[in-house]
């Protein structure tokens, strides 16, 4: 099955975006609408500082700022997996599903050296500003 694409790719530091769409993408995808700049901007924070600055700025101004535990989470999951599959590299957006005009869902392959790791980011619209409410990643199943 076809779907939308867009690539994220992280070089020096910059975000450099392409996007490409076939003709049978699924209605539920929308790449038009654009990747929310927090997870643009936790993904730079990686790749220039770490995963605990990702953490940081995934959380900041939601709910996950004040749910320790979460925010703990996610430092373990993407510290476990750069111990595991080396470095972060970069990142590639799979799909971004909008489920309404002011929530979106973000899919990403997170790339490492010898391996990637499969994330979910639930956005939320502000007025001024997207958040992240939720996060997921393939290593919350193991």
């Amino acid at each position: 099955m076809k779907t939308a694409l867009i690539a994220l790719v992280l070089l020096g530091g910059a975000a450099f975006f392409a996007s490409a769409q076939s003709a049978t993408t699924p209605a539920t995808a929308s790449p038009s609408v654009g990747i929310p700049d927090v997870v643009v901007d936790g993904f730079r924070a990686y790749l220039n500082g770490g995963y605990a600055g990702a953490t940081s700025v995934w959380s900041r101004n939601s709910t996950l700022q004040l749910d320790t535990q979460a925010v703990q989470n996610m430092n373990t999951i993407l510290l476990t997996e750069g111990n595991l599959a080396g470095a972060f590299t970069g990142a590639e957006v799979v799909r971004i599903v909008s489920l309404s005009q002011s929530v979106e869902e973000v899919y990403v392959s997170a790339k490492y050296q010898n391996g990637i790791l499969f994330m979910s980011f639930t956005c939320y619209k502000q007025p001024d500003k997207w958040i992240v409410t939720a996060f997921a990643a393939d290593k919350d199943a193991t």
